[in-house]
């Protein structure tokens, strides 16, 4: 039976952060240990464009909303409840060929199939350097290169666990989507044609049930997701397993003290939080001058760079908790436990 105090990992974390960071103060660390944090990241810290913002404005402005509201009504009507193929529609809507539409979908298809190759690219980057990360902050050093070969069997186990994870993921949200379809299209239809919302039984319970797997879907895959970055990439690290054994010695773990994990991460998120906050403070104390590299990717890193150490040291802290068999930081030296016993 395990007794851990998941306070006290946060505690070390923090020493250990600021021991690697601050006492000495090195930019070249910095700069070094920022690259493996941002290319750590990369995949999970990828923000949204300004679109969203422009989006915002022109729904936000009363005079567009009547006539934005009264244009996609028209387009629904006319896509569900008329007489002319879905593609006929859809052209005879915005008034272009068929051979305009195909080209339009055959060009959208080609420019989410290099997004899509873009970011598997990203995140077989991102696994192998996520690896680079924790054996910096495991041994206080600031190397790319070297851990880069050493770490590449792991690095490609991650990368696969993940490019599997992305696919139930993907497939989950198809299969909802499909179900939710199936109950919204015909009382689409029905509401377009009647104005009346007319909801039965048989389709309350199944929304009901829909909404349920959905949540419950987004519940597991968000743990799931949660536990490898947190706890099985060190396991990966210590025992040089791969991912899918490293996940099944992780579960034994979770078994033998889940209040554990469970506290941990209610900890972790007042952490965030906390970090949160303490980058608020920084920009206001420099009046708004560091939200310009916060803007840039990489210079973004080095900016919170305290942020992602001490973030990354929790849960390793929490795993050498359990024991040096699951510790991902190298044994003391004989003259080092001499020296601790004494004090």
């Amino acid at each position: 039976m395990y007794n851990i105090k998941c306070f006290d990992a946060f505690k070390r974390a923090f020493r250990r952060m600021t021991g690697m960071l601050f006492y000495p103060f090195a930019v070249s660390i910095w700069f070094v240990l920022g690259f493996s944090a941002w290319l750590a990241i990369i995949f999970n810290s990828q923000g949204g464009s300004g679109a969203g913002g422009t989006f915002y404005f022109k729904f936000s402005n009363s005079g567009n909303l009547p006539y934005i509201i009264s244009r996609g009504g028209s387009f629904l009507k006319d896509v569900f409840l008329g007489d002319v193929f879905f593609v006929g529609k859809i052209c005879n809507y915005f008034k272009i060929e068929q051979s305009v539409f195909w080209w339009l979908v055959f060009g959208t298809a080609a420019s989410v199939l290099i997004m899509i190759v873009i970011n598997l690219i990203l995140v077989w980057v991102s696994s192998r350097f996520k690896f680079i990360f924790i054996d910096n902050i495991a041994n206080n050093r600031a190397e790319i290169a070297k851990p880069w070969e050493q770490f590449k069997r792991c690095g490609n186990s991650a990368f696969w666990w993940l490019f599997g994870f992305i696919l139930v993921s993907v497939l989950f949200m198809l299969i909802i989507f499909i179900c939710a379809s199936a109950l919204l299209y015909p009382l689409i239809q029905d509401f377009l044609s009647t104005k009346t919302l007319q909801i039965s039984d048989a389709n309350s319970v199944f929304l009901v049930l829909t909404i349920a797997v959905f949540v419950t879907g987004v519940v597991i895959l968000f743990f799931t997701c949660y536990f490898f970055n947190e706890f099985v990439l060190p396991i990966m690290y210590k025992k040089d397993l791969r991912a899918k054994a490293a996940y099944r010695e992780f579960l034994q773990l979770f078994k033998a003290a889940p209040l554990t994990f469970l506290k941990f991460w209610f900890l972790q998120i007042l952490a965030n939080i906390a970090c949160g906050i303490a980058v608020i403070l920084l920009i206001i104390t420099t009046c708004g001058i560091v939200i310009i590299p916060l803007l840039m990717p990489y210079f973004r890193a080095l900016v919170i760079l305290p942020v992602l150490v001490f973030h990354r040291s929790q849960s390793m802290e929490l795993m050498a908790a359990f024991g040096s068999e699951y510790s991902p930081y190298p044994a003391p030296i004989e003259s080092e436990k001499t020296n601790n016993e004494n004090k």
